[in-house]
């Protein structure tokens, strides 16, 4: 897989709620451990689309998310479905500061196309550290401003079965298959209104060979300091 995917997971409630977010683009939690988001990302062989559910306490924090993930025509012309989980804690806990940073680990699993190619089934697992880096650099009365930057590197090893056993087809070699490392560097701009609505556009640079550009746009709707 050409990025990580994002996703949290069930954590044990500890004391405090507020906890800085500022690494994700958005505010710190402030009335709430929930928060709930989607979004779209693209590139030139595919768009996912996603939903995700968001927990975070004293400076740790999860996302699960789910999303369906529609192949090009140069491709397979058809559709995945994509879950992935992610955990990760954010310094300084306290949500006082104006910086962020959040080293976080991500599992995606990507299941399907089920008869792409004839009969053959895509699968991919891939797991990946990063760490994301964000800073409020402007507030206002209804809106703030918070870019980021992330660094992700990984591990997938993306299949394609067919009744008689794996095979690689070399029409895919820019995403399957077989084991390889992945890659890249993402910048945001996240835009939060009113406290409680956060917009996320952002693009990732691929470090690895076989990776694309990534665009991507998320929202998160949840309240904040």
């Amino acid at each position: 897989m050409r990025r990580s995917a994002f996703v949290l997971v069930l954590l044990a409630p500890v004391a405090g709620i507020l906890s800085s977010q500022r690494c994700l683009g958005g505010n710190p939690y402030g009335t709430s451990h929930f928060r709930v988001g989607g979004g779209i990302a693209r590139d030139t062989s595919n768009e996912t689309y996603e939903i995700d559910f968001r927990y975070s306490t004293a400076g740790v924090f999860g996302i699960v998310n789910v999303g369906q993930k529609n192949w090009g025509a140069e491709t397979f012309n058809d559709e995945s479905a994509q879950l992935a989980a992610t955990v990760g804690g954010a310094f300084p806990r306290d949500g006082s500061s104006r910086w962020s940073v959040c080293p976080m680990l991500s599992y995606t699993i990507v299941s399907g196309p089920d008869q792409a190619v004839n009969a053959y089934y895509y699968s991919e697992k891939a797991f990946s550290g990063a760490v994301s880096l964000g800073y409020l650099v402007l507030r206002s009365a209804s809106w703030d401003i918070v870019p980021t930057a992330t660094l992700t590197v990984g591990t997938t090893n993306p299949t394609l079965k067919e009744p008689s056993g794996y095979r690689s087809l070399a029409s895919y070699g820019n995403f399957c298959c077989g084991p390889r490392g992945f890659g890249n560097v993402s910048l945001g701009l996240g835009i939060v209104l009113n406290g409680s609505f956060t917009v996320l556009p952002s693009i990732a640079f691929p470090l690895d060979v076989a990776g694309e550009t990534l665009y991507g746009l998320h929202f998160v709707i949840g309240g904040g300091t």
